[in-house]
């Protein structure tokens, strides 16, 4: 099998219970982005909410909330 995307959820999945992200877990986002695999943090949070951490291991593509007012 070839893996081409990684999507994972943050709260309670990537991040842990402190809201912090492991160094295991970070080497291993950029291990498979250098391998040219597209990671993708999916979460309610907002854009800015993402941390820094992992969108600094090659992420292009993030699924997230935003607020749209509905007329």
């Amino acid at each position: 099998m070839i893996v081409r995307m990684i999507c994972t959820d943050l709260d309670g999945t990537l991040l842990r219970s402190d809201k912090t992200v492991s160094r295991y877990s970070l080497e291993v986002l950029k291990k498979a982005s250098e391998k040219g695999i597209l990671i993708v943090p999916v979460t309610g949070r907002h854009l800015g909410g993402i941390p820094k951490e992992i969108l600094a291991q090659g992420v292009r593509y993030a699924v997230f909330f935003k607020r749209c007012r509905i007329i």
